[in-house]
């Protein structure tokens, strides 16, 4: 097992990623990464499960989203970020 990472019948640890339970890695279509950006204002950033490489790529339509969130995947969701922020 490579370091840094667990079995996963337990947590793993990869990439930055805490997947809990008993989800697999490769159950996880999609998931997002939320971080504050340099000016302090939130940036989500998007990553698809490519069905053929079995890795994680950047969204094709918007990789990094800042002010608000939209997205049809999973499920539409139109969230506006600033108010996030001091939350």
């Amino acid at each position: 097992m490579a370091r840094g990472q667990t079995d996963v019948r337990h947590n793993e640890v990869r990439d930055g990623i805490v997947l809990r339970g008993r989800v697999h890695p490769g159950e996880v279509r999609c998931y997002r990464r939320v971080e504050l950006d340099g000016d302090q204002r939130l940036a989500v950033h998007g990553y698809w499960l490519n069905a053929d490489t079995r890795s994680y790529v950047s969204d094709p339509m918007r990789p990094v989203h800042h002010d608000k969130l939209v997205t049809e995947v999973p499920y539409p969701t139109e969230l506006g970020l600033d108010a996030l922020v001091g939350f």
